[in-house]
Formats: structure tokens, sequence, C-alpha cells
């Protein structure tokens, strides 16, 4: 799977909808409005806000980002993503990194 597909996939809502909220249909049918898209200028986007429950009395207020500006983020996470993972590699915190152990079990 490409890299921007699994973005559209995965990423665009947050994880308090319930299971039926996807956006893979989305990923799957991207290839058919993307060029008309990128032929025009990229769109300013306002997310949509909504709360959800939370255990105590009060709710917590998410937003749900518009599907036309995730694109776009998507995109542009897409084409650096080379850069992004050379960013990370650099960190000397990950959890994929191991200290080197120079101590003795005696």
């Amino acid at each position: 799977m490409d890299k921007l597909k699994e973005l559209l996939a995965k990423g665009s809502f947050p994880v308090q909808l319930p299971p039926g909220f996807t956006s893979e249909s989305f990923a799957r049918e991207y290839k058919n409005f993307q060029s008309q898209w990128n032929a025009n200028k990229t769109p300013n986007c306002k997310m949509e806000k909504f709360s959800v429950a939370r255990s105590s009395y009060y709710r917590r207020v998410t937003r749900l980002v518009n599907p036309v500006g995730y694109f776009y983020l998507a995109k542009e996470i897409d084409n650096y993503w080379a850069e992004i993972q050379k960013h990370y590699r650099r960190s000397k915190i990950s959890l994929r990194a191991y200290p080197k152990r120079n101590c003795h079990i005696v």
C-alpha cells in the first residue's frame, strides 16, 4: 500500500468515533479525484467540532478534519516521508533504539 493511501485510510478520524466511521473508502477512491484537487490551489479548511462522552460529567471536545484539507496534509507527509524518517532516526529517544551497555556483570 502506498503511504498516501495508508495515511488516508487510517488517519483522518479521531479514535473516539464509533468503529463504523472509517476513511477506508476515501483511501480507495482518492485517485479518482487526486488530479482534479492537485490542479486547484490548496484550500483553507476548518475542522468541525463535536464532543464525546468521558467517564466524568465533563465532555471532551474534539474535531473532525475536513477530508479535502486532510488529503493535502497527507500528501505533504507522503512527499516528505523520507526526510521525516531521517529526522526521527537521529533521535536518541526512540522505542526502537536500544542503549549501548558498557557494564559487565560480575
